[in-house]
């Protein structure tokens, strides 16, 4: 999105999860910084598992960290 419509943006928390290990970790670090320096009002969150690869919760279900970023995500969703 460009700079001017994130101010915009329909909902008032974001979660940006990186895989350390995924070769487009530094795009979602680069968005998550740019959405929280973008004057939009909301929350936005990173949470970072390190070591791992580009969706690697789907394909490692029950690792610790899957499960974990799956908690992460069911908390952050069910939150208020």
């Amino acid at each position: 999105l460009p700079a001017a419509s994130w101010k915009s943006l329909g909902c008032s928390r974001v979660l940006v999860t990186v895989s350390g290990s995924d070769r487009l970790s530094p795009w979602q670090r680069a968005y998550y910084a740019a959405l929280k320096g973008s004057g939009w009002p909301g929350e936005a969150e990173l949470y970072e598992t390190p070591g791992e690869g580009h969706v690697y919760f789907l394909t490692k279900r029950s690792t610790p960290q899957a499960l974990a970023e799956m908690a992460k995500l069911v908390a952050f969703i069910n939150r208020d």
